[in-house]
């Protein structure tokens, strides 16, 4: 963009503005702004992108950026966009430019929140005050997330509210909070100011985008604990029942109270758990140590148990003066599964550590942090005291029940003078398990003293029990062991609930399998459910060495029959081991007005309207039929996936629609179909409407040959595209497996693509048949190819195949019409191949390339035969591949019309096509170039062809081809395409997109006209000779009407 600034010199307001929109997230795709006072030399000023799909606002201080550019505004000024990736679907869109002066197009920010940090007391609403005037219409409830201590959401009792400056805004809870912890609050972007700017946070140039909203946190203090000891074994079992605990977590996160595997003491302990990866859970414990002061004998201890032992798994203590600041002290992982250990540590010693005085308040943090949502931790028995240590240690950590053997307990002392005997009194959790005596002396001068344990056989089946022994004196330690069953080997069934509705879904139910025997060792437990129509469960569990269980989840399978209630038994099994067996309700959720799906389907449903409110899946070897004029209607981020036959077979008038639940819909509401159904039979989807997905069809086999045929279908308004055929390394698709005819895809991002890739071992192939589709209007390519084999291995020579068969399709009004690359990385053994056939296409009117193929890497191939295409009126290239040269060797462009757009016929370098390789093609009117690093001789008239129309030396012409009209690309009786095409190429076609018969000297471009052919005189007697035909790439059937005088007319059939 050119300035001219010389009226502006001394200006200090200039600003400029823009918005910009990216379609495909990814790193490779980004926009850069550069600015110069020539047009020749360019400073860099920034480089960023967006979130796909939507625009964002971006502005900057333009004399700022000049000045610092060292370009003064005294004259002219340019400003450069550019966009940068490397692959079709990076494509960015900027909108709104706008150089002005004295316009605020910067967004509001928060400068104040109050309260915020540590407050003492309730909160019932948080003020924030922004640093320019807020437009009331756009800061609205919808705008504000408020989040409590425990993941909580907090209501708001309205809108936000106008203090009477527009300046700070109350923000009123619909209760008072007292829950001691951290508040958190969300807020923002598209809040604006009076100019209609949003929100702009963190400072930088873009306006609106996920980083401008704001974040702040409010923490209600908890009541300090004064005075020790202090021991918390969360018996009470709710938050108010812990005044001196303050906790903080996301929604993703959860501490609770629980009596689920086994506590260290009582019934009761907490559990820090989470559903998602990575997410930080909070327990901070309140002390206030003033009067400890001087204390070197203060000790920290609890008792921690990991429901799954990795070093990902693990507590983090930190401690903190102020609850602000912390310093680590360590992270806690557990040594062994589902049993309990305690950790002690020297607290005085610690605070000094972290220079934390023992005559102020002192903040004990225990953070849990998982990298999955199966690893959970529990905290039980905290203890802060006086004394010197106690440990406790059992010589072995599990014995059978009934054993005539004793297991010794050794109880030892820390402190540095032990020349006075110490009584300590000793305790078991299990009397009927395990028993010992009430009380035992350290004698003087003795560091420790063993006592035998007693082990009782309560003649129960009630698997292995962890007993805890606890030992107290002057100081505090316990130790586990576990008692094993001597009974039967059994397993045991556990149920959370004992009814479900079948609209649950995926995880509704969680079961626990328990054993009573051989917890030393792994084991696996095979599950079955009696109807698998109703409800799934994962084949096998394991049960980890050193626990005696482990839980699982049922889904249920919502068919959309009504069917009543249902019940279902499950049943447990195992080597050696007694089974288990439970059942569960399943109830219908089904009615005449309204039927549901979700889970596996293994029944087909009748023609109706039916709700899919979980994904939905067909497992292979089941066919499921969808009825004619039925619907699904997806809920968000919901799919239905097709490992086995999807007979979707509408009619005209009676379609079948898959579509978004949103009485709104947008691209992108739901996940659209997958398919992995390798050795199933064919799908079918014929005459069906796919809407609002992300990607409408997704191709994606695990293996070779999936059979799927989309036909007379309507693809639209998907945020990703309409259909992707994609394969790895070992999966292949061939042209009869995936079959897309007929199909109406329109206003997607992409319309259809096709890719490859593979590994070191196995290639991959997606040669799919694209044919009779019109592909229009979609927002990047109308056909997307890529070839990507998987780089940087050292052995191995793999290739990534993508060879479709793409013929008379109508291709208009997208960016590209058909686009590919080969990627091959430098250090990759890998083969990137584009094979693909592209014959009889309409290609026009595209905002960019008509056609554009090209590799990238020294092994990629780049080999399309592209034959009698119509390409018109596209923005750039009509076509446009790879530099010519071996890996090129075997491309052809034939027989083709390139006319009216940028350029015809181009190369990415200048390069020279073998003899035959770019012939008999109707090249003209294109308004840059005919032909573009193409040698001279092409385009140059030096020959005439079988019409007498001037050509060059490879039949290439250049006259007006006589179209029907300027809208209707066949071509007129009169057109010099008439016959001007070669036959020679292989894969010339051998009907026009019409189904019109081709002759041997074919018509170029996508139209044939009808040719009745000569009239062949010939004598009575016709010689056959007795020879064989020699073979071509292209042999001929035709009809042939042989006249005499004397026998009339005769018709001979030659094949």
């Amino acid at each position: 963009m050119a300035l001219d600034l010389s009226g502006e010199v001394g200006a200090t307001d200039l600003t400029l503005d823009f918005w910009m929109k990216e379609f495909s997230e990814s790193s490779s795709s980004y926009a850069q702004l550069f600015v110069s006072g020539d047009g020749t030399s360019w400073s860099f000023v920034d480089s960023t992108g967006t979130a796909p799909g939507d625009y964002t606002h971006f502005a900057y201080d333009l004399d700022e950026i000049l000045s610092n550019a060292g370009v003064t505004i005294d004259g002219d000024v340019f400003i450069s966009f550019r966009a940068r990736g490397i692959s079709s679907s990076h494509v960015i869109t900027f909108d709104d430019v706008r150089v002005a002066r004295g316009l605020d197009v910067f967004g509001p920010r928060v400068d104040v929140q109050s309260p915020s940090g540590r407050h003492l007391g309730n909160i019932d609403f948080i003020d924030v005050t922004f640093n320019e005037k807020i437009d009331a219409a756009t800061f609205t409830l919808d705008d504000v997330v408020v989040t409590g201590p425990l993941g909580d959401s907090i209501a708001l009792a309205g809108a936000p509210v106008d203090t009477g400056d527009q300046l700070t805004w109350r923000l009123n809870f619909a209760n008072t909070q007292s829950q001691p912890g951290v508040y958190r609050l969300s807020m923002g972007p598209d809040v604006r100011d009076l100019a209609g700017n949003p929100m702009n946070q963190d400072g930088d140039e873009s306006l609106g985008s996920s980083s401008d909203g704001y974040f702040g946190t409010a923490t209600i203090e908890a009541i300090p604990r004064s005075g020790l000891p202090y021991f918390e074994d969360f018996e009470g079992g709710t938050y108010s029942s812990l005044p001196h605990w303050e906790f903080s977590m996301s929604p993703d996160g959860s501490i609770t109270f629980t009596d689920d595997s086994i506590p260290h003491s009582g019934t009761i302990h907490l559990r820090f758990g989470q559903t998602q990866r990575n997410i930080l859970k909070d327990a901070v414990l309140y002390l206030d140590l003033s009067s400890e002061f001087g204390a070197q004998d203060l000790s920290l201890d609890f008792q921690l148990k990991s429901q799954l032992s990795t070093t990902s798994n693990f507590m983090r203590i930190q401690l903190s003066p102020d609850g602000v600041n912390w310093f680590f002290v360590t992270n806690q992982s557990n040594s062994a599964v589902d049993i309990y250990e305690q950790f002690q540590f020297d607290l005085d010693q610690e605070l000094l550590d972290a220079g934390i005085a023992l005559d102020q308040d002192v903040f004990i943090r225990f953070q849990h942090s998982a990298q999955s949502p199966s690893q959970a931790m529990f905290l039980d028995d905290v203890r802060i005291a006086r004394g010197e240590f106690l440990t406790l240690e059992v010589d072995t950590p599990s014995v059978s029940e009934g054993t005539s053997t004793s297991p010794m307990v050794r109880i030892t002392r820390t402190a540095a003078d032990i020349s006075s005997p110490l009584t300590i009194n000793l305790t078991s959790s299990d009397p009927s398990e395990a028993t010992i005596q009430s009380s035992v002396a350290i004698p003087a001068n003795t560091k420790f003293v063993d006592v035998p344990l007693t082990i009782h056989d309560d003649a129960l089946i009630d698997g292995p029990q962890n007993v805890t022994i606890t030992a107290s004196g002057s100081g505090f330690g316990s130790d586990v062991i576990r008692v094993d069953d001597d009974e039967a080997k059994t397993l045991f069934l556990e149920k959370s609930v004992s009814s479900i509705s079948e609209s649950a879904g995926l995880n509704a139910a969680m079961f626990t399998v328990r054993r009573n025997r051989d917890i030393d060792t792994s084991q696996t437990v095979t599950l079955l459910v009696d109807d698998q129509t109703e409800a799934a469960l994962p084949a096998t569990v394991t049960i980890p060495a050193g626990s005696d269980h482990v839980s699982f989840y049922l889904s249920t399978n919502n068919d959309g029959l009504i069917d009543g209630t249902q019940t279902v038994s499950l049943t447990a099994s195992s080597v050696d081991f007694t089974d288990a067996v439970t059942t569960i309700d399943i109830t219908d959720d089904d009615t005449a007005v309204m039927k549901t799906l979700g889970g596996h389907l293994y029944e087909s449903v009748p023609v109706g309207t039916y709700d899919v409110l979980f994904s939905a899946s067909i497992p292979s070897g089941v066919s499921w039929t969808l009825a004619p004029s039925s619907t699904l209607v997806f809920s968000p981020n919901t799919q239905l996936s097709i490992a086995g036959q999807l007979i979707a077979d509408g009619d005209i008038g009676s379609g079948i629609s898959f579509q978004s639940s949103s009485m709104t819909p947008q691209p992108g509401d739901w996940m659209g179909l997958v398919f992995s159904n390798v050795g199933s039979p064919r799908s079918i989807l014929d005459h069906v409407s796919i809407t609002h997905a992300t990607w409408g069809v997704r191709i994606s086999p695990n293996g070779t040959s999936p059979e799927v045929t989309v036909s007379q279908s309507e693809l639209a308004f998907n945020s990703s595209g309409g259909i992707s055929v994609s394969t790895g390394g070992r999966d292949r698709v061939y042209r009869d497996d995936v079959i897309i005819e007929n199909n109406h895809i329109h206003h997607n991002q992409l319309g259809i693509h096709i890719g490859s890739g593979s590994n070191k071992d196995y290639s991959g192939e997606a040669s799919p048949t694209v044919r009779g589709n019109s592909i229009v209007d979609n927002a990047s390519v109308g056909i997307d190819m890529s070839s990507s084999p998987q780089t940087n291995f050292l052995f191995g020579n793999t290739s990534a195949i993508v060879d479709p068969l793409i013929i008379g399709n109508h291709i208009a009004r997208n960016y590209d019409g058909i686009y590919g690359v080969a990627y091959e990385d430098e250090p990759s053994d890998g083969n990137a191949n584009i094979n693909s056939v592209i014959v009889n296409n309409l290609i026009e009117g595209n905002t960019n390339s008509g056609i554009r193929i090209y590799g990238t890497g020294v092994q990629a191939s780049v080999k399309p035969k592209i034959i009698n295409n119509t390409i018109v009126n596209n923005g750039a290239e009509g076509i446009e591949t790879s530099e010519l040269h071996s890996n090129t060797s075997l491309m052809v462009i034939a027989n083709n019309i390139v006319f009216g757009n940028a350029i015809g016929i181009s190369t990415t370098v200048a390069s020279g096509p073998n003899s035959g390789q770019v012939i008999n093609n109707l090249v003209t009117a294109n308004t840059i170039a005919d032909w573009n690093n193409y040698p001279a001789s092409f385009g140059t008239v030096t020959t005439v062809n079988a019409n007498g129309t001037p050509a060059d030396a490879e039949m290439n012409i250049n006259v007006d081809p006589k179209f029907v009209s300027p809208i209707d690309f066949h071509i007129q009786a009169s057109s010099p395409a008439i016959n001007a095409g070669s036959d020679s190429p292989t894969d010339t076609p051998n009907a026009d997109i019409d189904g019109e018969t081709r002759t041997l000297a074919p018509d170029i471009g996508y139209d044939e006209i009808p040719n009745q052919g000569p009239l062949l005189t010939l004598t009575p007697t016709v010689t056959v000779l007795a020879e064989n035909v020699s073979t071509s790439p292209r042999i001929k059937v035709a009809n042939i009407t042989v006249t005499d005088d004397t026998q009339g007319t005769n018709v001979l059939s030659l094949t």
